[in-house]
């Protein structure tokens, strides 16, 4: 399927629309599955497992529908792929753009407005036992900013329930998107394959999307992040003080602030980050383990060593050697191949 085809696929109306659009209720020609309740609010019916692919349950939001407001057991993503929606998300409301992305967390009580005939909206749910909390975990890299990121998504600490990304700007989403559709439209042989890689593509450059707000976001909008940013640039040489008189805030506040918000201190935050520094530099570059040491702020080497083993398990020189060792297997691998 070319995207020209998705494309013209996805504008069709179906029978359920063509009904919505005239103020017929399909309910009344075609009965719907039973919705559960759950505090007074429903929560989507289960999905077929014949409907479910590679951990996904993929849909596009009927246009002209009324929907009330409802809660879902699983993770939902909303892509405004054309036009525009106004949703309401735990009773805030808001204009999702074409291009953007939503995100709204498991329980999070929410509904969509009705659609014009020009809005397209892709609901992707991560159905349980598809797409693990592990999946974002692939997002972390070393960045304590991504690591806050995939676990905004796959823990529960989506602010206010939902993470809303200003993605409209982003010509790689809009093309993974298209793919990403046209083969969850047309499956190819080793379509669970590509839908899982291509998603994992998608959340990758929402995290590059969702760093990009952040650095743009104006000072106070979201302390949490901004401090996590602050020590990703001033790693080597950044205290607790340092970072409280920054942001004008005393050193018990901002730490109890990222206790809350991240479930780790600023001591340990910084020297998650410092580690990380030096496993890339061990694995990139020749310099000497003091010298890395040092460049990534610690002047005292007993305390990087122990710092490092306690997050590697090894020392700085036997983690540098096992680099070493899986580069050399893999490389006798591909030559054997």
């Amino acid at each position: 399927m070319t995207p020209e085809q998705m494309d013209a696929q996805l504008r069709q109306l179906s029978a359920h629309e063509e009904l919505y659009k005239r103020g017929i209720d399909p309910n009344q020609v075609t009965p719907y599955p039973s919705v559960a309740e759950a505090d007074g609010i429903p929560r989507s019916a289960a999905v077929a497992p014949q409907q479910v692919v590679a951990g996904f349950y993929i849909k596009r939001h009927s246009r002209f529908r009324e929907y009330p407001l409802h809660r879902q057991n699983e993770i939902e993503l909303a892509y405004m792929y054309d036009g525009s929606a106004t949703e309401i998300v735990n009773g805030s409301t808001f204009k999702l753009k074409r291009g953007q992305m939503l995100i709204v967390d498991s329980d999070t009580v929410h509904t969509t407005l009705p659609l014009g005939e020009n809005d397209i909206l892709i609901v992707i749910k991560l159905t349980k036992g598809g797409i693990t909390p592990s999946f974002f975990s692939q997002l972390e890299c070393g960045s304590i900013v991504g690591s806050f990121f995939a676990n905004s998504i796959s823990k529960g600490r989506a602010h206010d329930g939902y993470v809303l990304f200003h993605s409209d700007q982003s010509r790689r989403l809009s093309l993974f998107m298209k793919e990403f559709l046209c083969e969850w439209m047309e499956p190819s042989r080793y379509s669970k394959n590509m839908l899982q890689a291509l998603f994992g593509t998608i959340v990758a450059e929402l995290a590059n999307v969702y760093e990009s707000d952040i650095t743009n976001a104006s000072h106070g909008q979201n302390p949490a992040l901004e401090v996590l940013t602050y020590i990703e640039k001033e790693y080597s040489c950044c205290t607790l003080k340092g970072a409280a008189e920054h942001f004008g805030m005393a050193p018990d506040s901002l730490s109890r602030m990222l206790k809350r918000e991240t479930g780790d201190s600023f001591n340990k935050l910084l020297q998650r980050q410092r580690i990380s520094i030096a496993k890339a530099l061990l694995a990139n570059t020749d310099l000497a383990v003091t010298a890395i040491g040092k460049q990534v702020g610690y002047d005292n080497m007993s305390f990087f060593y122990r710092k490092f083993k306690e997050d590697t398990g090894l020392t700085p020189a036997d983690y540098r050697t096992a680099l070493g060792i899986s580069r050399e297997t893999n490389l006798t691998r591909q030559l054997a191949t």
